[in-house]
């Protein structure tokens, strides 16, 4: 539900169905730094790929963090790798 309707909804895709889990931890005394992170599995129907990125000593105001990197990531082989999320591009 993370991709549906919570924080991580910028992984929403149409043609492919991600599973995840996120968190974060503020650092120091100030908080001005986060550790962020991301974990899960795709296609959400039949898992074949499973996923963990984590982001050390971010700016707290990058509130995206490690999930933006898994966006990235997944543009970039729906675009130029569908044959390894079993994704048309041109459908």
């Amino acid at each position: 539900m993370a991709v549906t309707i919570g924080l991580s909804r910028s992984l929403d895709f149409p043609e492919l169905k991600v599973a995840v889990k996120t968190g974060t931890a503020e650092l120091g005394v100030s908080k001005k730094y986060v550790n962020s992170w991301i974990t899960g599995f795709f296609p959400y129907e039949s898992p074949y790929y499973a996923f963990a990125i984590v982001m050390e000593k971010g700016r707290v105001d990058i509130s995206l963090g490690a999930s933006l990197v898994l966006r990235q990531t997944l543009e970039w082989m729906i675009a130029n790798a569908p044959e390894y999320l079993e994704v048309d591009p041109k459908a």
